[in-house]
């Protein structure tokens, strides 16, 4: 048996997986058997990388390929999923899962994981799902598309469409009308922060067109700049979202037939650099 590497995104789960496969099909096999085979002085290079308690250096990528017995296509794949798990930086990880997404089109694991970041790296998704439940929509996407702002093209209003179906969050009934699906579909953990980060990014943008664009009678935004402990700032983020819960219960069992998609954001978030007060010279 051999795993299907473009199934993964993570390559410490993709590891994992190798491993126990390898211990339940080969009665030798061993984490000092692929430090071995790897060329790795360390006998236990692998637990630790699977267990998170180091990253693997780019000039290793290599020895893992060769132990792993990946082919070139494979091994290309495996080097891209290092580096978009072990990169720090925003844009690289969004160029980085791009060019993994280029593999994935010739396997035929279907992964929803990318899909799914696509849903959130374009904020008009989730507000187009959410029209499904007071608006008809047929094959009228340019008039939906016009009522986005800024607007949107009918191209994208379609596009957006098929790709909340292949997901399974809409599909169309037997006349031809959208509607919502309830299925919820859970991504890995890797690409979901990742999108999450993009389409929160995306979305406090909007807040800020909405202050020149919006009457205020239409919108509620305002900000608090407060002074805290670090007990405070933690019962205020749980506040935060206790909050959010029971305002997504109070939509839940809303009665009144919907008539607007209102985007509600939270910003709770320090304005001074991390241990500033521990720097030479300062506070003295």
């Amino acid at each position: 048996m051999k795993l299907n590497i473009f199934g993964y995104v993570d390559f410490r789960l993709f590891l994992k997986d190798y491993y126990d496969l390898q211990k339940r099909e080969t009665r030798y096999f061993s984490y000092r058997y692929f430090s071995n085979k790897a060329g790795f002085s360390s006998h236990n290079v692998l637990k630790q990388v699977i267990n998170g308690e180091r990253n693997i250096a780019y000039n290793s990528i290599g020895k893992f390929c060769r132990a792993l017995n990946l082919t070139p296509r494979e091994c290309d794949y495996f080097r891209l999923m290092v580096l978009f798990n072990q990169s720090k930086f925003e844009n690289e990880k969004n160029e980085l899962f791009k060019e993994m997404s280029q593999y994935k089109k010739g396997s035929k694991v279907k992964k929803l994981s990318e899909m799914q970041y696509t849903i959130y790296s374009e904020w008009h998704h989730v507000i187009i799902r959410e029209m499904l439940d007071f608006v008809e929509i047929t094959d009228n996407y340019e008039k939906i598309a016009r009522a986005f702002s800024p607007p949107l093209t009918a191209t994208q209003v379609k596009k957006s469409l098929l790709l909340l179906k292949d997901i399974g969050l809409v599909k169309q009934d037997a006349s031809g009308k959208w509607i919502q699906n309830d299925s919820i579909i859970k991504t890995a953990p890797e690409v979901e922060s990742l999108s999450i980060r993009n389409f929160n990014r995306k979305m406090i943008a909007l807040s800020g067109d909405a202050i020149e664009k919006i009457e205020p009678q239409q919108r509620e935004i305002s900000s608090m700049t407060l002074s805290v402990s670090k007990t405070k700032f933690k019962e205020i983020k749980d506040k935060i979202q206790k909050f959010k819960d029971e305002v997504l219960n109070d939509i839940v069992q809303e009665t009144s037939p919907s008539e607007e998609v209102y985007q509600l954001n939270f910003q709770f978030f320090p304005v001074l650099r991390k241990n500033w007060q521990h720097e030479r010279g300062v506070g003295k």
